[in-house]
């Protein structure tokens, strides 16, 4: 049976077997059939009225059948999908799916920003120098322009304490495993000693925790690896040091000493290779023998008499001399320690010794203290170099190292009256001066301490390892 209704309501009759009512408005503004129980409308909700005992279920129930008829027309004009259109109630699949792009917005760069991003990216200009201070768990960087940077470490813990004294970079690997625990990540990793100290990226807790080696930020740890290389200074201690520029007499002539040249060998008969013809005469005195007076007469007569030609003198060619090898020249900047301890001189450049000579100390038996001294060829004259000095304070007692009394006990003051009266003690030759001359370069260090050279680390592929504790 077949309905045809105008533009009005449609009233849902009440449902036998439930209580309560529920009624569903609709604004129709075209003709409908009602056929089969299929409803083709072109209608809208214009109100829904329930019973305030109807349930839930009531409630969706009607939501969605609204919903349902409103969007069924409205979707077959527009909609390309037309077979799917005679189904009551199968909503097509939208043409544009997939999640709304997101427009972002290109935002300039704070200029406080991208100037922090230039310094990150710079890098310091050598010579560089690290130093370590074990009371303040802290790294600083110094370069030519003195304080470059700096960041909290977390250095050795009781039982495995850092070792303070001077150091340098050795190796370095940027995805290190440890050969000694198990193979534990030590990134960036840079070696000052043979025996396991390095610097590495690691855990900071906010007090010490490695097992000896200098843990760092890891992005921080990043960047100094990027700005060091072989041969950099590192100096550990307990207090805080920095470099401070100092002029000194005996640093102002080691540019200025000349090599002594030496004076050329005179070569021998035995260097050219050549053999008396007659032989060599016996060593020891020899006399006058009757014997040997009728021999040489008798030569003589044989020649005279004798119808064949005189003999010849030739002289055998000389072997050829065996070529010297010439030592290999050397390129990086050279090293100098003063030992008190030993009375010597140690130079080393590029890791291997170069030469080693007494040298005098005066009051050898009083403490000269440790102390570095690191050259930087000037920039506005290349002949002339421009020196700092650091000295390390005296060794901490052990309630010092202690974190509960780390605050109580102040190292004593540093001055470069210190460093100062150390290089007055010392009288070096002039043949000694020009041999440190020829190799002194930007990044030259000479060191000054009591200790040995045997009391440290230095070996084989390594700078001078002194250590102060």
């Amino acid at each position: 049976m077949n309905r045809k209704v105008r533009a009005g309501h449609l009233r849902e009759p009440k449902r036998p077997g439930r209580s309560g009512s529920m009624c569903i408005q609709l604004r129709c503004v075209k003709e409908i059939e009602v056929s089969s129980g299929c409803v083709q409308a072109d209608c809208r909700p214009t109100g829904l009225a329930l019973s305030k005992q109807s349930r839930l279920g009531h409630f969706t129930a009607a939501v969605l059948t609204a919903a349902t008829l409103a969007s069924v027309p409205a979707a077959a004009e527009t909609s390309p999908w037309q077979p799917f259109d005679a189904y009551p109630g199968f909503a097509p699949p939208a043409l544009n799916s997939g999640p709304r792009p997101i427009a972002r917005r290109h935002r300039s760069t704070p200029p406080h920003a991208a100037k922090r991003k230039a310094v990150a990216t710079a890098k310091p200009n050598g010579p560089l120098i690290i130093a370590v201070s074990l009371q303040h768990q802290s790294l600083k960087v110094f370069d030519a322009g003195g304080l470059y940077a700096e960041a909290p470490v977390s250095t050795g813990m009781r039982g495995h304490t850092t070792p303070t004294g001077v150091f340098s970079v050795i190796q370095k690997n940027k995805w290190h495993r440890s050969n000694i625990y198990s193979g534990a990540p030590m990134p960036y990793m840079q070696r000052i000693t043979w025996s396991g100290i390095a610097l590495h990226a690691g855990a900071l807790p906010g007090y010490p925790a490695s097992h000896g080696c200098i843990r760092l930020p890891n992005a921080f740890a990043a960047r100094l690896w990027d700005w060091t290389r072989r041969g950099a200074r590192v100096v550990v201690s307990h207090g805080e040091v920095a470099p401070q520029a100092i002029a000194h007499p005996l640093l102002d002539a080691l540019p200025a000493a000349v090599p002594v040249a030496a004076a050329p060998e005179t070569p021998g008969p035995d260097s050219l290779g050549l053999r008396p013809t007659l032989g060599a005469l016996p060593a020891g005195p020899r006399t006058a023998d009757a014997t040997d007076a009728m021999a040489r007469q008798a030569a003589q007569q044989a020649v005279v008499t004798s119808d064949a030609p005189p003999p010849t003198l030739t002289v055998p060619d000389a072997a050829p001399a065996e070529a010297v090898a010439a030592p290999p020249k050397r390129y990086g900047p050279i090293s100098v320690f003063i030992s008190r301890a030993d009375g010597r001189l140690y130079a080393r450049q590029d890791f291997e010794p170069l030469f080693d000579v007494p040298v005098a100390i005066a009051e050898r038996e009083r403490p000269i203290g440790t102390h570095v001294f690191t050259a930087r060829r000037d920039s506005t004259d290349k002949d002339r170099f421009v020196w700092t000095a650091i000295t390390l304070p005296e060794q901490a007692t052990a309630q010092s190292r202690t974190k509960a009394h780390a605050g109580d006990t102040k190292p004593a003051p540093v001055t470069l009256a210190d460093a100062a009266a150390a290089l007055d003690r010392l009288d070096l030759p002039q043949d000694v001066m020009a041999r440190i001359a020829t190799g002194l370069a930007t990044g030259s260090s000479l060191i000054v301490a009591d200790q040995s050279l045997k009391s440290g680390e230095t070996g084989q592929g390594t700078e001078f390892v002194l250590l102060t504790r």
